[in-house]
């Protein structure tokens, strides 16, 4: 992250976000002063960084230069300014990084600038004009269609009838819903790990739809171990959900066709979160076997980013995935937490993401004794812009990005 830092301090530099930090307590001795001062100080500070409004978010361009157009994004988020009612939590600042594509590459979420407390969430996005098409869809899509949907299998029938409780959740100003009753997943489509194995992903999902329910009783989905994912089952479960999980080994475009992708429009489906990119035995002599046959460039459009862009296109609002290959162990910390923070906790995307990117690991690590070195300790913080002090983020932590919205909530 040195390297990273280094190279973009001349993007960063124009970047302030001590402003976001919380104003220490003041004495009652030094309220005079304070009152009598603070004409000036608003007056001589106008002209630089203003504070965004709470729950509204930031484009920040990391590529050539575009702070200008940060600077004016934040006046205008000023002037617009608006507080939320009186008992519901507001989802706190947001920052938006519109990236080019080379540097998407790298963990951008955990340079020094954004490790801000006051900073809920940290997301990325492709452009501009692909943002603002994300968050300015018709009000149609946004609502729930309990009419006029297109059927469903006969397998799922039983699961639409079934009375379940509501999240009784009050949505937060600015924030976008999803709804929680209407998710689909596909977990180890090939059944790629036996049921022995204490990581295999079908019996780690199947718990976490026990210990959700009732809320995760009408979910619906398949389970390598039981069913065989068909291209027809793919299309179908990505067009009837407001939100898709996808948990397996190897890379998601592997198992669904690339063509048929590009030319799907789901724009029903408000998020993706993508649990792949492990390396196993089985799955690894299947990759080997079915890349033999693409051409350079056609693998190159099965990366993760490409992956991303090409799930944006196709409408969906907000994407988490990994950035490189993991372990089955870490994807099940993290999809735990996931579930855990949008169902039980109710954060929003980028909240959810950013918890998990604050976390030290995405596996609990050994503790550090006596006789570690004190140069590691050292590295284990690291002086921000302002002067504060920052744990350092863990690599694999670092792993889990959003794409998209950072403002949607299951309700």
């Amino acid at each position: 992250m040195k390297e990273v830092e280094e190279y973009l301090k001349p993007v960063l530099s124009q970047f302030d976000f001590s402003e976001l930090r919380p104003s220490p307590a003041v004495s009652p001795a030094d309220s005079g002063k304070g009152k009598g001062d603070s004409g000036k100080t608003k007056a001589g500070d106008s002209g630089k960084g203003r504070k965004g409004s709470p729950g509204k978010t930031k484009a920040d361009g990391s590529g050539k230069g575009k702070a200008s157009e940060a600077g004016k994004a934040k006046t205008k988020n000023k002037e617009k300014a608006t507080t939320a009612p009186a008992g519901i939590e507001d989802i706190g600042e947001c920052i938006i990084l519109l990236l080019d594509k080379c540097l998407l590459e790298f963990p951008l979420e955990g340079l020094n600038i954004f490790q801000e407390k006051t900073i809920s969430s940290v997301s990325r996005d492709f452009s501009l004009q692909m943002f603002y098409n994300r968050l300015h869809k018709d009000e149609s899509e946004n609502e729930f269609k309990k009419d006029g949907k297109k059927e469903s299998r006969p397998k799922g029938e039983h699961r639409k009838s079934m009375k379940v409780p509501n999240l009784n959740r009050v949505l937060p100003p600015n924030c976008l819903p999803i709804d929680i009753h209407n998710v689909k997943y596909v977990v180890d489509p090939y059944n790629d790990v036996t049921e022995r194995e204490s990581d295999n992903p079908a019996q780690k999902f199947k718990t976490l739809l026990e210990k959700f329910e009732p809320f995760t009783l009408r979910w619906d989905g398949i389970m390598g171990n039981t069913q065989f994912a068909s291209q027809a089952d793919w299309e179908y479960l990505l067009n009837n959900c407001s939100a898709f999980i996808f948990s397996g080994l190897a890379r998601f475009l592997l198992y669904t066709l690339l063509e048929r992708l590009v030319a799907m429009n789901i724009p029903e489906c408000q998020l993706v979160i993508l649990s792949d990119l492990v390396h196993s035995k089985p799955s690894t002599a299947r990759v080997i076997n079915l890349d033999g046959f693409k051409s350079s460039v056609r693998l190159s459009l099965e990366k993760p980013t490409e992956t991303t862009i090409f799930l944006s296109l196709a409408g969906v609002r907000s994407v988490i995935a990994n950035q490189w290959y993991t372990t089955l162990e870490e994807n099940a910390t993290k999809m735990e937490s996931l579930c855990e923070n949008f169902i039980k906790v109710g954060k929003t995307t980028g909240q959810a993401v950013r918890f998990i990117q604050r976390s030290k690991s995405a596996v609990d690590e050994p503790p550090k004794t006596e006789l570690d070195a004190p140069e590691d300790k050292k590295e284990d913080q690291r002086e921000s812009p302002g002067g504060l002090m920052h744990p350092a983020p863990h690599p694999s932590a670092l792993n889990t990005v959003l794409y998209g919205l950072p403002n949607m909530m299951f309700v």
